[in-house]
């Protein structure tokens, strides 16, 4: 077992959201202080990045890509689905006067076939990491 990436989040920025491997090697999870839901590669590298006004979260992460709802003002929630490219296409637009409910489920790690991703800190930066068996 060993290290495969990690990837820096930086002081303040503790991902203790959702977090879901992709199917592929990679990894999507959302940071709760800056509300951004991001999606890594197999090598820790970015495809996808949002930061929602309002509440964000992954719903599911597969090899075909990912799918998330962002409520970017109260009443205009939306489902929107991304593919590997990082193209967005919307599942539900935006409907006024409906929002999507958060379903909160937080764990300190996660794992694959191919291995772990666990988050680490110093007190100071965090890192999402991941660990190949």
């Amino acid at each position: 077992m060993h290290m495969q990436w990690e990837y820096a989040l930086g002081p303040e920025q503790m991902a203790a959201g959702s977090i879901l491997p992709d199917g592929s090697g990679g990894v999507i999870f959302k940071t709760v202080q800056t509300n951004t839901i991001i999606w890594l590669d197999q090598n820790g590298a970015e495809i996808y990045k949002r930061t929602g006004a309002g509440q964000i979260d992954v719903l599911a992460a597969n090899a075909g890509g990912i799918t998330f709802y962002i409520d970017d003002a109260v009443g205009y929630s939306q489902i929107i689905h991304v593919d590997p490219q990082g193209r967005e296409t919307p599942v539900q637009p935006a409907v006024p006067g409906y929002d999507f409910l958060p379903i909160q489920v937080q764990q300190p790690f996660v794992s694959d076939q191919l291995g772990f991703f666990i988050y680490r800190t110093n007190s100071a930066d965090y890192f999402l990491m991941r660990y190949a068996f």
